[in-house]
């Protein structure tokens, strides 16, 4: 079989993996991202095919770690992200997209490790997931790190720091005109605010 055959087959199970997670079924989620990491594994491409493999063995590795993400499975999520991070890293040439794709890895360890009460390694995780984003300068993930950071801090009794990341969030949703992410952020704003006992200042979100 040719290389685009075998990468599109495994880029086919990664969506119907994809399908399975958003409908809450991860037994098969999880069957069909161990189906396509097998293939990929067993897959061995010429010199200039490996940068697609590679690529396409971080997106089923991210998902999988989704999955048990969902399932509350810290240290499962944990073992099948740092496997979308080696893969991604094993690429012979890196590109900007790459650098997204490790952001995004860190900013899961950031969600996991928090999930895991290990707020200081969580925390370590979202400032380089952050640094990166920044560098780059992408304004929604450096929104949405930022808002995870929030969120650790508040979590921590940190109102001041997570209220500070919040109104730096609410400026980037309100650049974007995204009524969604404007009013989830001020849901957590109001939150923080009572948090610290001052109905009177989560009124108005």
């Amino acid at each position: 079989r040719s290389k685009n055959e075998v990468l599109m087959e495994c880029i086919s199970l990664n969506y119907i993996g994809l399908f399975y997670n958003n409908i809450g079924k991860y037994n098969d989620a999880t069957q069909t991202f161990s189906k396509a990491i097998d293939k990929l594994e067993k897959f061995e491409p010429k010199e200039e095919g490996v940068d697609g493999k590679q690529a396409v063995l971080y997106l089923v590795n991210l998902n999988y770690g989704n999955t048990f993400y969902f399932l509350n499975d810290a240290n499962r999520a944990l073992s099948f992200y740092k496997k979308a991070l080696v893969a991604i890293k094993k690429k012979t040439k890196l590109v900007h997209e790459d650098s997204l794709k490790i952001a995004q890895v860190f900013n899961n360890f950031g969600i996991t490790y928090s999930m895991k009460k290990d707020q200081e390694t969580g925390l370590y995780y979202f400032n380089k997931a952050l640094a990166i984003n920044t560098s780059l300068r992408d304004s929604s993930r450096i929104g949405n790190v930022l808002s995870n950071l929030a969120s650790l801090h508040s979590s921590r009794g940190e109102i001041d720091s997570a209220l500070s990341k919040y109104f730096l969030v609410k400026k980037i949703y309100e650049k974007g005109n995204n009524s969604v992410d404007i009013s989830f952020i001020n849901s957590e704003i109001a939150s923080a605010y009572l948090m610290a006992k001052k109905p009177e200042k989560a009124l108005p979100y």
